[in-house]
């Protein structure tokens, strides 16, 4: 997997994924991170997904996470990666075909967050060089990658990234947003109700 060509991202740079000489339709998403914790309790983190719809709410089966791990059409899968074996090199993987994407669905946000942290005292100040990778399925290189982490101490969520509709484009944008509250926060934020 190359990434001698990978453009480095900062925090709100939005870039296009399927417009001029960019034509990424078949994704996939990397992420890395290390833990530097020494306490008692195991340390998880998990990712999920939002298939947000246009009026801002995202519906059951359009939450992706470890409970629910693609969606109805297959245009979101965690875990996968179009075959191209990926999974020894990296922490997580979410394969994503945006040719699939249902068309009322206006963004997909990509969230991790630290299973239990409140209850067990856990927060991102015990993570390090948390990065996500944008990688291309069909020429198999990686196109993008940010560092999601920077800044984040006390939260428990934080949304990584947003690859969104913009004048019938797809366009990618590194968000970085901390959250306190873990998943629940995120759920409210992205419109599920949590019970």
């Amino acid at each position: 997997m190359s990434s001698d060509s990978s453009i480095k991202l900062k925090r709100g740079q939005k870039v296009a994924l399927n417009k001029g000489s960019n034509k990424f339709f078949k994704l996939v998403v990397a992420l890395d991170w290390d833990i530097n914790y020494g306490g008692m309790h195991e340390f998880d983190l998990d990712t999920s997904i939002f298939m947000v719809d246009f009026n801002k709410n995202t519906a059951e089966d359009k939450f992706i996470f470890y409970g629910n791990p693609k969606s109805i059409e297959n245009s979101v899968v965690l875990g996968e990666d179009f075959n191209l074996k990926l999974k020894d090199y990296y922490d997580e993987r979410i394969m994503i075909d945006l040719d699939l994407v249902p068309d009322n669905i206006e963004k997909l946000a990509i969230t991790v967050t630290i299973y239990d942290g409140e209850k067990r005292g856990q927060n991102f100040s015990s993570i390090s060089n948390g990065i996500i990778r944008i990688i291309d399925s069909l020429g198999k290189d990686e196109v993008f990658s940010y560092e999601f982490n920077k800044g984040l101490k006390l939260e428990t969520a934080v949304v990584v990234a947003e690859i969104y509709r913009h004048n019938g484009q797809w366009k990618l944008n590194p968000v970085g947003n901390g959250f306190n509250g873990g998943l629940e926060a995120l759920c409210e934020n992205y419109g599920i109700k949590v019970q």
